[in-house]
């Protein structure tokens, strides 16, 4: 199999060999690819730009929902915003 990987990522496949991460580049692009592959089968690694805006979306929801409600009120009516600003 041939590829044009692009020098970049060459590099850095080759920074992480040399760096003992990986023992070799085949080592590394197989871990990469096997890592894609884990990514696709559970969902983290969707095609469609709409399946992942609409994961974005659920994980933003589940996010709020984690956080309790704040039970003060802001005094943000327009005169204490400007109280003192020369009006």
């Amino acid at each position: 199999m041939s590829t044009n990987i692009s020098s970049e990522n060459q590099n850095f496949i080759q920074f992480l060999v040399s760096t003992g991460q990986f023992h070799s580049v085949d080592e590394a692009v197989n871990e990469a690819v096997a890592q894609m592959r884990i990514n696709q089968e559970s969902g983290r690694g969707e095609l469609s730009e709409s399946l992942a805006l609409d994961d974005w979306n659920s994980r933003f929801d589940a996010w709020v929902a984690s956080h309790s409600d704040i039970q003060t009120v802001a005094d943000d009516d327009r005169e204490s915003i400007y109280a003192g600003r020369g009006e």
